[in-house]
């Protein structure tokens, strides 16, 4: 049985286990102060400058407007009209077709270029490349491909952009494409 003793003195207080803290009779209230911290907290994230939509290119990196710029103005040079994101259908083989949008090209020539960036680079996949490759060799369309340059690794990139596609213009006339 229970044996009830008298405690003459104790240094410790002891208490049962647990919690007995009554539970807040309205949550509501506690509900939207923590959504309105929240709420001010994506608010003030969303004001530091960050950018929605798409993958930012990092500053180092010339932009597809820079580029497109200078190899627009190789096109003019050479007499070559373009449309500028022309769609252009690739036959990878086995029966699989990419639908691409290339930055500029002559539909008449078959010539064009794509200056790849961050955004490209899922659609200009390495056997997109490889069949765009193939089909230059044959009977064309004829397409330059351009990685994406870095500023700090190629200072006079404006200078790399405009050899790299009077080069490819050149070979072209050298194989009587244009």
């Amino acid at each position: 049985m229970l044996e009830v003793r008298q405690v003459r003195k104790y240094s410790l207080a002891k208490y049962p286990p647990g919690n007995y803290q009554e539970p807040p009779g309205h949550l509501l209230p506690e509900f939207l102060k923590d959504s309105a911290l929240a709420a001010a907290m994506m608010l003030l994230v969303e004001s530091c400058g960050t950018t929605t939509g798409g993958i930012p290119n990092a500053p180092e990196m010339v932009t597809e407007t820079e580029a497109r710029s200078i190899l627009n103005r190789v096109l003019q040079n050479n007499g070559i009209t373009w449309q500028n994101d022309a769609p252009l259908a690739v036959n990878l083989g086995g029966g699989d077709t990419a639908q691409l949008v290339i930055d500029s090209y002559n539909d008449s020539l078959r010539v064009g270029y794509e200056y790849v960036t961050d955004n490209d680079y899922a659609t200009f996949t390495p056997r997109v490349a490889t069949a765009l490759d193939s089909i230059a060799k044959t009977q064309g369309p004829y397409i330059e491909v351009i990685d994406e340059i870095n500023r700090h690794e190629h200072s006079n990139y404006e200078q790399l952009l405009e050899m790299s596609m009077q080069q490819f213009l050149d070979t072209l006339r050298a194989h009587g494409v244009i």
